[in-house]
């Protein structure tokens, strides 16, 4: 039983283990990511894949056939191959055993001269006889006369001159070749003339250089095959351009053409799958998700963190590839691909930066799937780039059309440019560069026409977005301002305040005013609860206890949140109102409890604060304390600089104090920007103003016109 429970404990846990990281973020993080890949993969391949065709030798082409790569033409290669081997000659090398049997023959001669001639017992006849039978060189019985007859330092010096010319000519090429042997051995007779010996020993050095010189070359097969690799390696491969036409439509199929269709796997009845080909394209695509994920991952990382955000620049990037793919299978020219609508769209739903580095990707991207073309990816770069400048600062949708003509512009200047270094004709160069002006107007309208969509579907509030919520126009600001006047003009103030503070230290100061502006919509329920809209002294919080009076005053935070939603606000303003106080302690009704409850033991703070959470960002944080400050300072009943100055500082300290201002990223230099913006906008609003003096007229009354008083 105990192994059972045991087993059943395992089994529980590894469940709840593989549930967990089923339904961890990071795994549909991946999920998405992959499915991402293998998306775009899809359409990549499909596009850059070839078409193949049913040709044989003999065939009639019935289109173009254009090289989708380049590849190395391996039938004329061959031939050049061919024809360079034949060119190449025998190489010889200088037998050295030639020369050294020569000189051996030499040594062998003149020592077999000065033997025999020193026998003194010898008739010379006899000598002439001995020599001629042992000197082992052929030479005519004059020669040998000669030698017999000469002193003993005359054949010395001759041997030593005899063997330097040998080895002078027989360190040369001489080959079977009858001219060149003769040629040799003239220039040996020549040497020989030369030297200071008489006629006969002249003679007898030239003879026995006649009959030692011979072909000296023999056949290197090493040599040889080293300058036959060294030709077909001097030949270069004869290449068939990518795009370049290798068949033309009508013509017949040669031997030729087929071995190059061949190669390029274009052939039907091969059914050769490319695999390099396909591998190549997911690296690429891997590379280029990659380069993506590795920027958000280092400097965006609440974008990678959220799963809609991936899906959101997975659709944008889909659709991006389905037009390239669209393009190029109608064959329409690829300077008219809107790639600068991506990089818009990114600009205005995320930032600038990820636009920037997303465009570089759907660059290649197109480029890649428009058939590799570079002047494309130059087009598609410079305009999505300028497409990300010029939307980086919209505030209208109309603006968009602006950073349309600017994209049309930037590409229109690319497409001439590239046109000019290419040489291409003027006239085709002006035409292209209307289409890169079409580009743009295209990138403007689908850009106008998906952002409505992703701010919706995707809660995104863009500055276009958060403009059009600051509008007095919207419905739940219109009750607001029928229904709950003073709390209208209250968040309006604090949209002042929140907008000057939030611009200072950096933040994002539209976001700031349109959630301040909705910050007090909970207030409509019960507006005359609410100090700033009792027109009367009659204040209903008289009549109830201070627990009920707080649980109003908090509620008004809850029943915004309903009212966004119920109104379809963005989650961001909704969280803007949930986190606008914090966890403030209501310290009036606070007070008034314990001071009206007789067992002050029961009376707790945490009865008299608001839920929370506290602000989680720096614009809700501004927001509350822009709504403590408007507050606190329109209550001075006689409001000065320093009156001012002393509220502020007060209520931000006590904010500080009460650690309402943990969960944001504020700094203290941030705390001082927000201070000095308040006292600005807050001296603005209760400047001064001079009393102006009763005049009296005949009629009665002071004089002056309604519109005259301040």
């Amino acid at each position: 039983m105990d192994i059972k429970n045991e087993n059943k404990k395992v089994q529980k846990y590894l469940s709840s283990r593989i549930k967990g990281l089923l339904s961890s973020s990071k795994v549909h993080h991946i999920s998405i990511l992959v499915i991402l890949f293998f998306v775009l993969y899809g359409f990549v391949a499909s596009s850059v894949a070839p078409q193949k065709y049913n040709l044989a030798v003999g065939d009639i082409a019935t289109s173009d056939i254009p090289s989708p790569k380049e590849v190395v033409n391996d039938y004329a290669t061959q031939k050049l191959i061919d024809q360079a081997v034949k060119s190449v000659r025998p190489v010889y090398s200088i037998d050295e055993s030639v020369k050294a049997s020569a000189l051996n023959d030499v040594n062998t001669f003149f020592e077999k001269a000065l033997e025999i001639k020193s026998i003194e017992t010898m008739e010379r006849q006899d000598k002439i006889n001995k020599l001629k039978s042992e000197a082992g060189i052929d030479l005519a019985d004059d020669d040998y006369g000669s030698a017999i007859d000469s002193s003993q330092d005359d054949l010395k010096n001759l041997e030593s001159s005899v063997k330097d010319e040998l080895i002078k000519t027989l360190s040369q090429e001489i080959g079977n070749d009858e001219e060149d042997l003769k040629s040799k051995k003239d220039d040996f007779s020549y040497s020989m003339r030369n030297l200071k010996f008489n006629k006969e020993l002249r003679e007898l050095g030239t003879n026995i250089g006649f009959a030692l010189i011979k072909p000296n070359l023999l056949f290197d097969s090493k040599a040889t095959d080293e300058k036959v690799k060294e030709a077909k390696s001097s030949v270069p491969p004869v290449i068939v351009k990518k795009g370049q036409k290798i068949v033309g439509k009508s013509e017949v199929v040669t031997e030729e053409q087929m071995s190059i269709l061949k190669s390029l796997g274009l052939l039907e009845e091969q059914n050769k799958i490319d695999f390099l080909l396909y591998i190549g394209i997911g690296i690429l695509v891997a590379l280029f998700e990659g380069l993506i994920v590795a920027y958000m991952y280092r400097f965006s990382p609440n974008t990678i963190k959220s799963s809609s955000r991936l899906i959101l620049i997975g659709i944008i990037i889909l659709l991006e590839v389905i037009f390239a793919k669209v393009f190029s299978a109608y064959n329409i020219s690829g300077y008219l691909v809107p790639v600068a609508f991506a990089s818009m769209l990114f600009t205005m739903l995320l930032t600038p930066k990820l636009a920037f580095t997303i465009n570089i990707a759907l660059s290649l991207f197109v480029s890649l799937m428009m058939g590799y073309n570079i002047d494309i990816f130059v087009v598609a770069i410079i305009g999505g780039s300028a497409g990300a400048i010029a939307s980086s600062d919209t505030h209208q949708r109309n603006d968009l059309i602006t950073a349309g003509l600017v994209v049309g512009l930037a590409n229109a200047l690319a497409i001439l440019g590239i046109g000019l270094i290419n040489s291409a004709d003027i006239v085709t160069v002006l035409k292209q560069s209307v289409l890169g002006i079409i580009n743009g107007g295209l990138s403007s309208i689908f850009a106008i026409g998906l952002l409505p969509f992703f701010e919706s579907t995707f809660d995104i509030v863009t500055p276009i977005k958060m403009l059009e919520l600051s509008n007095p126009n919207q419905p739940v600001l219109r009750r607001l301002l029928f229904e709950a006047p003073g709390t209208y003009h209250h968040s309006i103030i604090v949209g002042n305040l929140s907008e000057a503070a939030v611009d200072s230290i950096g933040g994002n100061a539209l976001l700031a005013r349109a959630g301040s502006l909705y910050h007090d919509i909970g207030k409509l329920k019960r507006p005359y609860f609410f100090k700033e809209n009792q027109i009367t002294n009659d204040n209903p919080h008289n009549k109830i206890a201070p627990s009920l009076s707080t649980l109003i005053i908090t509620n008004h935070v809850k029943d915004g949140v309903e009212l966004a939603k119920k109104y379809k606000l963005p989650t961001v303003i909704i969280d803007m109102i949930n986190q606008h106080h914090g966890t403030t302690l209501v310290k009036y009704f606070y007070a008034k409890a314990v001071n009206d409850t007789e067992s002050h033991g029961e009376v707790t703070e945490m009865q008299f604060r608001y839920e929370g959470p506290k602000p989680q960002t720096r614009e809700a944080a501004v927001i509350m304390l822009a709504d403590s400050v408007e507050a606190s300072v329109r209550a001075i009943p006689s409001p000065t600089k320093v009156k001012i100055e002393e509220t502020v500082k007060k209520i931000v300290n006590d904010k500080i104090e009460d650690g309402q201002l943990d969960d944001c990223d504020l700094t203290l230099k941030d705390i001082n920007k927000i201070i000095e913006s308040f006292l600005n906008v807050l001296n603005g609003i209760y400047h001064h103003r001079i009393e102006y003096p009763d005049v009296v007229n005949d009629k009665g009354g002071d004089g002056l016109d309604a519109n005259d008083r301040q």
